[in-house]
């Protein structure tokens, strides 16, 4: 207003100014010259400021606003908040109203909240219900939700229920069973229960069990048995079906019984037959039994037959008694025609399964004729026990009534089986002969003065025939040898072949000893030397140190190594293992890295092992790997090759992972800039590898490779970190061995150990995998025990037969090979009968019939015996009724006189024995016991092939067959005893 009246005294003086220079009339002055404030001139008209004058003037912030005039609507200059409709005045201008401005404007009940902003919290301003968030305004405040206002609000799934509210009706709303009264929630409405709702409600007495909704399950709860499906409710559960509940149950036909319980009894329900305990159902009810019914039921022994009701059973039925059975006969349980093995006595036996036809009765049986009996004498019908007394050669009698457990000894002569037999106390080859070992005199079979043959083994330089007449086990030129260690025998202080013992070397893993100093190993348990272990207490293997060192756990500090690895420590100086150091170069001790870390060295670089943070000079341990601390943000930093990985300073990158060279990937196998996996091709060590492609789950590591385990080796050695090439002193089967240290290019097995052919065996055979014998003698020369009986042999090496070994006569180890008794028919006329293919294979019958019983007629497979006399060393022993010869056979062609009967005896003795041997060889002496009944088929050389003069009774040709069990020249006999009164003869071979 100032301003105006200064421009209007500046007009009027301007106008008073020209009037003066040229006088004329001035004319009116305007509205704004005249207007004096505090008025304002509007339209020329001079009046005081107003709030509707259409100008900015008074107090106003804005045109008729703001100041004292009413509030500035949006977007009105203002210059305070109340200069605002909204009370926001915002860089002088008037913000429109908004629900977070924080000022209580529009149409707000409450600061930013009602109307038609959200609703209210609890306290708030409202005019209504809809300004509040509980829907509920009471005397213009909002109020809290409660379980009672009659509005759905808080946690509440319906009006004034579900949430923290008790739960709702059927019908109610609902997100979860905890809502509904019923437990019930489907698709947001709570449900009556039901019995598939997954709820325990209603009458149930589990979820949708028991009560109106199905049986209930074995461990289900249960109010009554009616809830459960077994009827049973125990201690509020459901409890399974058993045999003894008192309900029918389970698969029970009735009330424990049937199905898988015991049978039930006659009348009780049943579903089946065996249900039953009478097999028996019918019309659902358990039938007694009957001789009728087609079952085996009540005291019957067959189907409807046998017991105390029914008819006697036919043969084949069952039986507990000949009672039982119309043939009388119960064998085993089954009616049968009578035998001698029924426990019947029946047919034309005179005893229970004895006499008659049948084996002959013992003692108090009865008899008929002394046939019946096994004594031979029948007195009044009754079987006498054998006496020595009877003239008989009966009872365990060795010779007609001497020898055995009850009679005197027999005198010279005489058959026995022991010395024990013999009043002399010696028996050779089945007969006993007078004392002749100590008497001063070369004499009986003795091949020096007082020993060899069936006398004590001879001394070094004594005379011998067989390996088994001296105490060393060997016998070159006719003259016992001194042990030494590579002579094939088990003799001297040897505690197995060539081994042990104070004088040869020790023994390897599976080999005799009698102390730890006979082993390799150390380690003697039950006469055999043991493999080393790393817990026996013993310095072996390839141990530095007692179990600790080489394949071992590390030795302690001060202990004794080679290399590193031989140490706990890693570190051996002078032999001795060292205690860890932080300037050791080895990771040991505490350390987590390399003579760093662990909380006594000092802090590790980057790319040395961790624990913590504490022990990287970076701070960062991450993933056992000390890295720079920008190896784990995430971020992409220089040097680093991968995101937070590779480079000098972060841990390798894992597959995938960027790289510039092999450091900078975990599998150290860099491929165009990228870690690729670790493979057992690489030509680099990486993964689980213990050297270059080797070892872990590659192929196994060759001869001084690194390994971490004995798997890691082909050869299953691992010494101080170093695979080792196969030895056989290793206590492993490796390398060419069939078993351990053993077989292949090392020592022969023993028997029982693994092999893959005969040549691994020291006893000469492989059977099925394992080292067995090929003879009666191979058995003998393992320096085992064996005593005189039968045994499995292999000649051939592999095929195993059983065969009779004499382990006592003549040093031992002899086969038997023929068995003929005068007077014994053999069944069925087979030795003339059967095939020449049969005598090669199978030979006729088994050499024993019962322990220490040989049989009357036997012959060893010709096509083994053949084999059994390979060796340059074979001898062959002949023995009539006790009276013995041994010729050593030697290899020579025979002649086509061969093929002749027995009166070629001599030259076959000269072929056989050689012409320096007639005075010991027994065929010149005896003759030829074989005969040809039929002849040669043939040229006589047809019947004498390429068989390398093995033996006279083998015939590869097959032109003609033996017969073994005849004697038509009696003269076979002369000079060995009377032929007549020849009982049996053998023939053995060693």
């Amino acid at each position: 207003m100032q301003s105006r009246s200064l421009a209007g005294l500046m007009l009027a003086a301007l106008l008073a100014a020209c009037s003066s220079s040229s006088p004329r009339k001035d004319p009116p002055k305007s509205c704004s010259e005249t207007c004096a404030a505090p008025n304002v001139c509007v339209r020329e008209v001079c009046g005081p400021p107003s709030c509707t004058d259409g100008v900015r003037d008074g107090g106003e912030s804005d045109v008729d606003c703001g100041g004292s005039c009413a509030p500035c609507t949006s977007g009105g200059a203002c210059t305070v908040p109340a200069d605002c409709d909204s009370s926001v005045c915002s860089s002088g201008a008037c913000a429109a109203a908004s629900c977070a401005d924080g000022v209580r404007n529009g149409a707000e009940t409450d600061v930013d909240c009602g109307g038609s902003c959200a609703p209210c919290p609890a306290g708030g301003d409202c005019s209504g219900g809809g300004d509040c968030a509980s829907g509920v305004c009471d005397s213009g405040a909002c109020a809290a939700p409660t379980c009672s206002d009659s509005v759905q609000n808080g946690d509440e799934t319906d009006v004034d229920c579900g949430g923290s509210c008790g739960p709702c009706a059927n019908g109610g709303g609902c997100l979860t069973g905890s809502d509904c009264a019923s437990g019930a929630c489907a698709s947001g409405t709570c449900t009556a229960p039901g019995c598939a709702d997954g709820v325990a409600n209603g009458d149930e007495s589990d979820v949708d069990c028991g009560g109106s909704c199905p049986a209930c399950g074995t461990g289900q709860g249960c109010g009554a048995g009616t809830d459960c499906g077994s009827g049973v409710c125990s201690a509020g559960a459901c409890a399974a079906p058993t045999c003894s509940d008192g309900v029918t149950n389970g698969g029970e036909s009735d009330v424990d019984c049937g199905g898988a319980c015991a049978p039930c009894q006659d009348g009780a329900g049943c579903n089946g037959a065996g249900d039953c305990a009478s097999g028996v159902c019918a019309s659902g009810a358990c039938a007694a039994p009957s001789c009728g019914d087609q079952v085996k039921n009540g005291d019957e022994t067959g189907t409807d037959c046998g017991g105390p009701t029914c008819a006697p059973c036919a043969n084949g039925g069952g039986c507990s008694s000949g009672t039982d059975c119309a043939s009388g006969t119960c064998a085993g349980g089954t009616c049968a025609d009578a035998s001698c093995a029924d426990a019947q006595k029946n047919g034309d036996e005179t005893g229970t399964d004895c006499g008659g036809s049948c084996p002959p009765c013992g003692a108090n049986q009865g008899c008929g004729v002394a046939a019946d009996c096994a004594s031979q004498v029948c007195t009044g019908g009754v079987c006498q026990p054998p006496s020595c007394t009877d003239l008989l050669k009966n009872g365990d009698e060795s010779d007609v009534d001497c020898g055995g457990s009850v009679c005197p000894g027999c005198v010279d002569g005489f058959s026995c089986s022991g010395p024990a037999d013999c009043a002399s106390g010696k028996c050779i080859a089945g007969v006993c002969y007078p004392q002749f070992c100590a008497n001063g005199r070369l004499d009986g079979d003795e091949t020096d003065l007082d020993c060899g043959g069936s006398c004590a083994p001879c001394g070094d330089g004594g005379a011998c025939i067989t390996p088994e007449d001296c105490a060393s086990g060997v016998c070159n030129g006719n003259v016992c040898q001194a042990p030494t260690c590579a002579d094939g025998v088990k003799n001297g202080a040897e505690t197995d072949v060539d081994c042990g013992g104070p004088t040869c070397n020790a023994c390897t893993t599976g080999y005799q000893c009698t102390t730890g100093t006979d082993c390799t190993s150390g380690i003697c348990t039950d006469g055999t030397c043991q493999a080393p272990t790393c817990a026996d207490q013993v310095k072996n293997g390839f141990e530095t140190g007692v179990d600790c060192g080489g394949s071992c756990v590390g030795c302690v500090d001060g202990g004794p190594c080679n290399t590193g690895p031989d140490c706990a420590s890693g570190v051996c100086s002078g032999n001795v293992c060292q205690a860890p150091t932080c300037t050791d170069g080895v990771k040991n001790g505490t350390e987590t890295g390399k003579d760093c870390g662990g909380g006594t060295c000092a802090a590790c670089p980057n790319r040395e092992g961790c624990a913590t943070g504490a022990d990287c000079t970076s701070g960062v341990c991450a993933s056992g790997v000390c890295v720079a601390a920008t190896c784990t943000n995430g971020q992409p930093d220089p040097g680093e090759t991968g995101l937070d990985c590779g480079g000098p300073d972060c841990a390798p990158c894992g597959d995938g992972g960027g790289c510039g060279t092999g450091s900078d990937c975990a599998s150290r196998v860099c491929t165009g800039g990228v870690c690729v996996p670790a493979t057992c091709s690489d030509g680099t060590k990486n993964g689980d590898e213990s050297d270059v492609d080797c070892g872990g789950a590659c192929a196994d590591c060759g001869a001084n490779q690194a390994c971490r385990a004995a798997s890691d080796c082909a050869s299953g050695v691992c010494v101080s970190g170093v695979c080792r090439a196969a030895t056989c002193t290793d206590a492993v089967e490796n390398g060419s061995e069939s078993d351990v240290d053993c077989g292949g290019t090392c020592p022969q097995c023993p028997l029982g150990r693994t092999c893959t052919s005969p040549a691994d065996c020291n006893a000469g055979a492989c059977v099925d995998g394992k080292c067995g014998a090929s003879s009666c003698v191979a058995l003998k020369r393992t320096g085992l025990k064996f005593p005189t009986g039968t045994y499995s042999v292999a000649p051939n090496g592999t095929s195993a037969l059983t065969a009779y070994c004499d382990m006592r006569t003549l040093g031992g180890g002899w086969t038997l090979v023929l068995r003929a008794t005068r007077g014994a028919e053999y069944p069925a006329g087979l030795a003339y009968s059967q095939s020449y293919s049969d005598w090669l294979t199978s030979g006729v019958g088994s050499p024993v019939v019962a322990p220490r019983v040989l049989s009357s007629q036997y012959v060893f497979p010709l096509e083994q015996l053949r084999r059994l006399t390979l060796l340059r060393n074979a001898y062959l022993r002949f023995s009539a009724d006790g009276v013995t010869q041994v010729a050593r056979l030697r290899k020579v062609k025979l002649s086509s006189a061969y093929a002749i009967a027995g009166q070629n005896s001599l030259l076959v003795a000269e072929e056989l024995c050689g012409p320096q041997s007639t005075t010991r060889c027994f065929l010149r002496d005896r003759g030829m016991p074989f005969v040809a009944p039929g002849g040669p088929a043939g040229p006589a050389d047809a019947c004498v092939v390429a068989n390398g003069g093995v033996g006279f009774w083998y015939d590869p040709s097959g032109c003609y067959s033996h017969d073994p069990f005849h004697v038509e020249d009696e003269k076979a006999f002369s000079g060995t005893t009377t032929a007549p009164t020849t009982q049996h003869w053998t023939w053995w071979v060693r």
